[in-house]
């Protein structure tokens, strides 16, 4: 099998104390079988102090999370108690692997970091160069149209140019199925309440030309979105995938234009749709029957 990722993938890493939105809050932390073993036959003083902090509950095992939702071995300046005391690799699986993603697709696997974290955002808006993927062969970097041919997709390039749709009748179209998604939370909702207020504004800047000055940061995260439910063309169309890609990213550019802060808007939309299954599946099945 071979693995596909972004050239820009092998740069990631955890900021950590310097991360404005640390993974380690308002996320439940699931400790894998493996790992959890080890914690539970731990009988050093420490490893009491993490069984003092795990619970159990009909879907396995996790951490129990303080009344803020910080994980109880956040530190206040952001660090990790577990790494500091036992270093990364008692670390649980999905605390070692987050951002990190592999969905599979046909022979390859289809590596990336997910956009709720902004270091993965920094990365791939750092630049206004197009995106590119590798493998581990190391062959010659690739641009995303050159990954569907190698999967196999048939799809003119020119057909994978993302633009903003530009008229209030697609903003408020976007906005309608935007409400339908469940919150993860109340910012979400008062996200949304504020686009509604500011259509005639975004409305006026996306006719205005304020894309274009980010033209290639934006094509990136179309690509991005798309690249991450490739896995998906079993059950959904590739039309509808690109769909799916197009909505989301214009969603982000509604937002972008409300707050000017394009990291940010790209960040908190991953937290809400891309991190949760549900919203993903129910966009996509919107899509499918519209």
């Amino acid at each position: 099998m071979k693995t596909i990722f972004p050239t820009f993938y092998k740069d990631f890493f955890c900021k950590a104390g310097d991360c404005r939105y640390s993974c380690c809050r308002g996320w439940e932390i699931d400790i894998d079988d493996e790992t959890a073993k080890r914690y539970f036959s731990d009988e050093s003083p420490f490893g009491e102090k993490l069984r003092a902090n795990i619970q159990r509950n009909a879907d396995g095992v996790s951490f129990r999370l303080t009344e803020d939702e910080r994980c109880p071995f956040l530190r206040e300046d952001g660090l990790c108690h577990i790494i500091l005391e036992r270093g990364e690799e008692e670390l649980c699986e999905i605390c070692s692997m987050h951002p990190r993603f592999f969905t599979y697709y046909e022979d390859f696997e289809l590596a990336g970091v997910g956009l709720c974290c902004e270091k993965s955002c920094e990365l791939l808006l750092g630049s206004d160069d197009v995106l590119l993927f590798d493998t581990e062969a190391e062959d010659a970097p690739f641009t995303f149209s050159g990954l569907l041919e190698i999967l196999g997709f048939s799809v003119e390039s020119s057909n994978l140019k993302w633009k903003p749709s530009g008229s209030g009748l697609f903003f408020r179209y976007v906005l309608d199925i935007m409400k339908k998604t469940e919150p993860i939370n109340k910012e979400w909702t008062e996200k949304l309440a504020c686009l509604e207020e500011s259509e005639r504004m975004i409305s006026e800047k996306v006719c205005g030309g304020f894309f274009y000055d980010t033209t290639m940061k934006f094509q990136k995260i179309y690509e991005m979105i798309l690249y991450r439910q490739i896995e998906k063309a079993d059950v959904y169309s590739f039309n509808e995938l690109t769909d799916f890609a197009g909505l989301n990213t214009e969603f982000i550019l509604y937002e972008c234009i409300r707050t000017e802060n394009l990291a940010e808007s790209l960040r908190s939309w991953s937290e809400q749709i891309e991190y949760d299954t549900d919203n993903v599946e129910f966009l996509l099945k919107f899509l499918k029957a519209k």
